[in-house]
């Protein structure tokens, strides 16, 4: 069993009382290696932007979970407003979408979902990691870190939704590229690879790639007046289109493009 060492008395008393009005710890650059990295309990937090609909849902269930949680000293919660002051822990944890929620401890990933949990999954998720023994809790640990390590640098626009992606790209710290496929899901996909191999090219952190086939395509076009056709490359900083470009066929040519407008 995972035991949590003793922590200052002050320290627990100000977390019962939070957890008894269902407040969660705020996150940012600054306290988040204090507060859910070097403390030895688990720690729930979540990504989250204060014009989000659904993160405004998830807190709801987080703060139930204070509460459920109340008695427990091997759990914190918390909550990373992104903003542009703080981008340093989003892109570590390559934070694509809101709400990311992750399960920590000493800086170990144990879950992570890119989209919204209910209050009975993530209890149950919950109960299930704090009485693991040591062996499961690493073997967890190192299969997450795997597919984290294996995962792509671009999201599928589909699995996010619309109304929120038109926020993202106008608050985003990071420059977007949008990756218009073709309709052909091979042809799609094939483009799709050369785009993240060339980005991944340049070594830039601060870049974000985003697959877009099929319905949101038409919906990217009109909001950002899109003249180019797909197969397409179109980058977008705070709202607004810098560049755009279609017919590229090798990842040289894309790498060189996205370099140019770059410098």
């Amino acid at each position: 069993m995972v035991k949590p060492e003793k922590r200052n008395t002050w320290e627990r008393r100000a977390e019962l009382e939070r957890r008894r009005e269902g407040t969660l710890i705020e996150l940012n650059d600054g306290n988040f290696q204090k507060e859910m990295v070097d403390i030895p309990v688990f720690c729930l937090f979540m990504f989250s932007s204060k014009w989000s609909t659904l993160c405004r849902k998830q807190a709801t269930v987080f703060r139930q979970l204070a509460r459920d949680f109340i008695d427990s000293q091997k759990l914190r919660l918390g909550i990373f407003e992104m903003d542009q002051d703080n981008t340093s822990v989003p892109i570590q944890f390559g934070v694509l979408a809101i709400p990311t929620i992750l399960v920590l401890y000493r800086g170990h990933i144990l879950f992570r979902s890119n989209s919204c949990e209910s209050l009975v999954s993530l209890r149950g998720r919950l109960r299930e990691i704090m009485v693991s023994d040591t062996s499961i809790f690493h073997e967890r640990r190192q299969r997450l870190e795997r597919r984290i390590i294996e995962r792509r640098n671009f999201e599928d626009l589909q699995n996010l939704v619309w109304h929120d992606f038109q926020r993202i790209a106008g608050t985003s710290p990071w420059i977007t590229i949008l990756c218009l496929g073709p309709d052909d899901p091979a042809e799609a996909r094939e483009f799709s690879n050369m785009t993240e191999t060339a980005v991944r090219t340049l070594g830039r952190e601060d870049i974000r790639v985003f697959h877009v086939t099929g319905t949101p395509t038409p919906q990217i076009k009109r909001h950002f007046g899109l003249t180019v056709s797909a197969p397409a490359i179109v980058m977008v900083d705070e709202g607004k289109v810098i560049a755009q470009w279609s017919g590229m066929r090798t990842e040289a040519e894309i790498e060189q493009a996205v370099k140019n407008t770059l410098s």
